[in-house]
């Protein structure tokens, strides 16, 4: 089941065997060909030269249950800051570069997590028999510009009578403190910790979403106490924009009282007000999906109601009208916008300057940034209507339903992919400097055009994009 990528490949990100940009759609390679075809990748992560897959295999999975046990971490691009593991003994790996997928061992991570770490998390020293004996599921996975962020699951065992939280393995740089630990400490030195959220023994966290821009991660972690359970979200990393919410909680470095601060050491609650009557936001909703950019983030709420009404929290940096709104302080002032929304969307997206509602009706709004055609609209400079509408203008197929009706939405750095509920296809619209919507191109595109026919190249199962990259997992091939 083969991966495609197109766009921006310096240091072998796109899994090539080059490092030559990709202006049009090419099979990615891993370095196992008798089991590559047999892969189901499942998630990836895309950092700045860096490129992190999940993957299981087809032959080994019949049941969801068996997939979720099974995942292999992979890896290509750039390992010059650590950002694809460790080497061996614990040493940066010589190959900085890798232009093919290479396989990640999540027992070589675990191996290099400092010994005062390994103990307190009850993480065993010696590696697994096999993989029925291994020790940790891989449940997600995200990168920031050159960090990565492996979510772990201890696997149930009988003579264990309380379940363990849920970590994160943290590799790579930490200029924004984006590992989740302080700067210049024993903890950085390690290639590689552990960021957990327990504040008791006696609760047990799970970790539902786990997101990062270039330098700032948000998290949704449940929290299961005895006899009740809370959502709530964690942040770390770069804050000075108000992209983690107000300042002032502990592991903050570089600010004051009257000045967001410039980073947040470890993970934090993020805490939020409404500016309508400066209630704490999250006391009646709870938060069930989150997006990040480059200084902004996003959190969806539902009401803890029977109708479950949905609502926005955009918070951060204003400076390109990313959060919606004219009438906030651009930056500086922790903006906050609460954005009820009229109808139900399927998830929440963001670019690093703007922002993508797309709804369970299949149409998209934006707002934000449009240097590039981001936004897929006309400019609000235009005579054309729907310029002021906030909604993204997909051509008008030829064909019934002669309606585009989005099904899945994908953002990078400040270009965007999207699918087709009725014939499967790719659009693709925005930044396009390297060719990473794979039109064979280099100019920007301001309005959704078709990259990747269904018809022609086989059926697309997820789509992703990251800083200037783009990645099409075939379900069924065509050819």
């Amino acid at each position: 089941m083969p991966l495609y990528s197109a766009g921006s490949n310096s240091r072998g990100q796109l899994s090539h065997r080059d490092q030559l940009d990709a202006h049009s759609f090419q099979p990615c390679h891993f370095t196992n060909p008798a089991t590559s075809s047999n892969l189901i990748v499942h998630d990836l992560a895309l950092g700045a030269n860096h490129t992190l897959a999940l993957c299981s295999y087809a032959s080994t999975c019949p049941s969801e249950e068996e997939e979720a046990a099974r995942m292999e971490l992979w890896g290509s691009g750039s390992n010059q800051r650590g950002q694809l593991g460790p080497g061996e003994n614990g040493r940066r790996d010589e190959q900085e570069l890798r232009t093919s997928f290479v396989r990640i061992p999540l027992e070589g991570l675990l191996a290099n997590v400092e010994e005062e770490e390994r103990q307190r998390h009850r993480i065993r020293t010696q590696p697994p028999r096999d993989e029925q004996d291994a020790e940790y599921d891989i449940i997600s996975i995200a990168c920031a510009w050159e960090t990565s962020f492996v979510h772990l699951r201890r696997r149930s065992t009988p003579d264990e009578n309380v379940a363990s939280s849920d970590l994160i393995l943290s590799f790579g740089a930490n200029d924004w403190n984006e590992r989740g630990i302080p700067s210049h400490t024993h903890f950085e030195s390690a290639p590689v910790n552990i960021i957990s959220f327990n504040e008791s023994t006696s609760s047990v966290c799970r970790i539902t979403q786990l997101v990062s821009g270039p330098r700032h991660v948000l998290a949704i972690v449940k929290d299961s106490s005895t006899g009740s359970s809370q959502s709530r979200v964690f942040g770390w990393g770069a804050s000075r924009h108000g992209q983690l919410g107000r300042g002032g909680g502990i592991g903050s470095v570089g600010g004051s009282t009257t000045q967001l601060p410039r980073t947040f050491e470890r993970p934090y609650k993020v805490q939020l007000s409404d500016p309508s009557d400066d209630r704490p936001i999250g006391s009646t909703r709870r938060p069930v999906g989150l997006a990040v950019g480059r200084d902004h983030s996003i959190i969806l709420f539902e009401d803890e109601s029977p109708q479950a009404s949905q609502s926005v929290v955009l918070f951060g940096s204003n400076k390109q009208k990313q959060l919606h709104v004219s009438n906030i302080p651009s930056v500086g002032e922790n903006p906050t916008w609460v954005y009820p929304l009229d109808k139900e969307v399927t998830n929440i997206c963001a670019t690093w300057t703007s922002s993508f509602f797309p709804f369970k009706d299949g149409t998209v709004q934006s707002f934000g940034s449009n240097t590039k055609g981001q936004l897929g609209r006309p400019d609000p400079s235009s005579s054309d209507k729907e310029a002021t509408s906030f909604f993204v203008k997909f051509p008008t197929p030829n064909v019934p339903p002669q309606k585009v009706d989005i099904t899945s939405l994908a953002t990078g750095s400040e270009h965007i992919l999207a699918i087709d509920r009725h014939t499967g296809d790719v659009y693709g619209w925005g930044w396009n400097e390297h060719g990473n919507l794979g039109l064979s191109r280099t100019e920007d595109v301001g309005l959704p055009e078709v990259v990747w026919s269904a018809q022609d190249r086989g059926e697309v199962g997820k789509v992703w994009c990251g800083n200037a990259t783009s990645f099409v997992f075939v379900a069924k091939d065509q050819s």
